[in-house]
């Protein structure tokens, strides 16, 4: 049986974060949650993710930083 993807969720705002694991989680993926750039960066030096779904606006980091530094990282982002 194959596993399933592992989605990382970047965004600012908790309860977007919240309900987006919860209807990822529900549909058999297996997710993990950041609330800012930064940490998201922390999240994929630690593991491996298929996917990233990152909120555009967010201080300090915007999703498109984000996808630049993991990028420059040789990180791959889907």
């Amino acid at each position: 049986m194959a596993q399933p993807a592992r989605i990382l969720i970047v965004d600012d705002e908790e309860d977007v974060r919240h309900v987006l694991q919860l209807m990822i989680e529900q549909e058999g993926y297996a997710c993990q949650t950041a609330a800012n750039g930064a940490e998201g960066l922390v999240a994929l030096r630690r593991q491996d993710f298929d996917i990233v779904l990152t909120d555009l606006r967010m201080p300090e980091m915007d999703g498109i930083d984000l996808l630049a530094a993991i990028h420059e990282a040789g990180m791959e982002a889907v």
